[in-house]
C-alpha cells in the first residue's frame, strides 16, 4: 500500500492549477477587457507620425521639435497625442 505525504498533494494540486489557470490568465490583461486594442486608423497615424517626425528633425539636434511634429500629425489624423 502507498501512502503520499500531505506535503506532495498539495504541490502537485497547486501545480496542476497553476497550469490550467495561466491560459486563461493570458488571455486579456487584468482589469481590462479585451476592447483596449487600437484601431487600425491609430496604428497608421502612429507610424506616419513617428516616420514623419524622425524624418523633418534630427532628434539629437533638435529634439523637442520631433516632440511637436508629432503632436501635429497626429492632431491632422485626429488622434490624441
Amino acid at each position: 500500500m502507498n501512502t503520499v505525504s500531505k506535503p506532495l498533494v498539495a504541490l502537485a494540486l497547486g501545480i496542476s492549477i497553476v497550469a490550467l489557470a495561466s491560459p486563461s490568465l493570458a488571455q486579456t490583461p487584468r482589469g481590462r477587457d479585451s476592447s483596449d486594442h487600437i484601431s487600425a486608423a491609430r496604428a497608421a497615424a502612429i507610424r506616419e507620425c513617428s516616420r514623419r517626425a524622425a524624418t523633418e528633425y534630427n532628434a539629437w539636434i533638435e529634439g523637442s521639435m520631433n516632440v511637436e511634429v508629432y503632436d501635429a500629425c497626429m492632431g491632422e489624423h485626429g488622434q490624441p497625442d
